[in-house]
């Protein structure tokens, strides 16, 4: 469908915009700038046309959505007293992603791509940019580099796409900051490892223009041919790169990924074949405290109860229900329903590959805490994120029923 969207670049007084700083961009105006050239000379022309100085102003991308409907309601002060200048001649052209208000600029493709706010309820809340995660995207990014480089990418197999920098309207009502944000987000296309193709995962469940069969499907023939036990070959190839990444982070570090098929990119090799798994949005990412202290680690968080936990039961939600479930369980489903192959050859598989991870980190894990999440993970129940009682309950908070763990039922079978 390929849409063009031209979103507005306004003027935010340089005082009423917190800059995060996490991945080290000190001149955020230069470094709009170095990334988005044209929509900045064209915003510099236009402050310069109204006799605003330049220095006194920073450069701030808006959904249309947000300028129409949202800024003239929630800002109209700030606007009245010119803290907030609307720029009718400066936009940007650029692609909206799978994931809407992620946008990606269309006159260089290897720019951070640019994550907006918009007022819009969607599943289970509205589709904003919080303070927090602002603060702690480019927090939690450098983290993940320190860990990722002492781990070698976890035998190469995990990569993200960092959040760089970001900005929020200060306000003391956070629920209004949200509305005029944003997060700037390295490019997942732009790689130092050009042999390394990145697919989208969620777009692997659509239909090809050529023969109507899921995409995976596709990959499934190129990789592995077209020979019966093909689909359980790449399953087991596939789910080994997505345990090693996601299961090493958690095990070693206590990091749970919201590695969903949105948030997750499949890297595939010149015989596409998936070699890496990269990571992106970081705002519900969930870290259990006591394990990352363990290894010598520190992460900051901005409030109690976001992004850095001492209980371990809502991160392990999340690994579960983001990577588990809605990552490999689907696939699970899906192939088995495709190829008409019986639904238990794949949970073994996906069995054997996670008692295998278990197994390699057995001797770097603390004892208790390897032996819980093991009974967790293969033996009981699956905890299942209830977005239907969310929407009824009017609640952002999770609420969470359960499932049986297929993992236990083919271990029993």
């Amino acid at each position: 469908f390929h849409p063009v969207l031209h979103i507005a670049v306004i003027a935010v007084r340089r005082s009423c915009l917190y800059v995060a700083d996490g991945m080290g961009v000190q001149d955020y105006l230069q470094w709009f700038r170095h990334h988005y050239p044209e929509a900045a000379l064209q915003w510099r022309l236009s402050l310069q046309k109204r006799a605003m100085q330049v220095n006194d102003w920073y450069p701030l991308p808006v959904h249309p959505y947000q300028l129409q409907r949202v800024l003239p309601e929630k800002f109209a002060a700030e606007i009245q007293r010119g803290d907030i200048v609307l720029l009718d001649d400066v936009s940007m052209a650029v692609a909206p992603t799978m994931s809407f208000r992620t946008v990606c600029a269309l006159n260089d493709e290897a720019a951070p791509h640019i994550k907006l706010p918009v007022g819009l309820r969607l599943t289970t809340a509205q589709r904003t940019v919080s303070p927090k995660s602002v603060i702690m995207g480019p927090r939690i990014s450098q983290l993940l580099r320190q860990i990722l480089q002492r781990e070698h990418g976890f035998a190469q197999t995990l990569d993200i796409a960092a959040e760089i920098t970001g900005a929020y309207f200060l306000d003391d009502d956070d629920d209004k900051a949200r509305h005029l944000s944003v997060i700037y987000r390295s490019n997942p296309g732009h790689s130092t490892d050009n042999a390394m193709m990145p697919v989208p995962v969620a777009c692997l469940y659509a239909d090809s223009p050529f023969d109507g069969e899921p995409l995976i499907c596709e990959l499934i023939r190129l990789a592995c041919g077209d020979h019966a036990q093909a689909p359980l070959e790449y399953f087991r190839q596939y789910s080994r790169v997505v345990l090693t990444a996601t299961l090493s982070a958690y095990l070693l570090y206590g990091i749970a990924f919201e590695a969903h098929q949105q948030n997750s990119y499949l890297r595939l090799d010149p015989q596409f074949r998936p070699v890496q798994l990269q990571v992106r949005d970081f705002g519900d990412l969930r870290v259990y405290q006591p394990v990352l202290a363990a290894n010598g680690f520190v992460l900051n968080a901005v409030r109690e109860g976001h992004s850095v936990f001492t209980d371990i039961q809502p991160v392990r939600e999340k690994i579960l229900h983001a990577t588990m479930i809605c990552q490999l369980a689907e696939f699970v489903l899906l192939l088995s329903r495709h190829y008409q192959l019986p639904e238990s050859a794949f949970w073994e598989i996906l069995r054997s590959e996670t008692e295998s991870i278990f197994d390699q980190l057995k001797p770097r894990c603390d004892a208790d805490f390897w032996q819980a999440e093991r009974q967790a993970i293969l033996h009981a129940p699956w905890p299942v994120k209830s977005l239907l009682r969310m929407r009824l309950a009017d609640t952002v908070d999770d609420l969470v029923g359960s499932m049986p763990n297929p993992l236990a039922n083919t271990a029993a079978a």
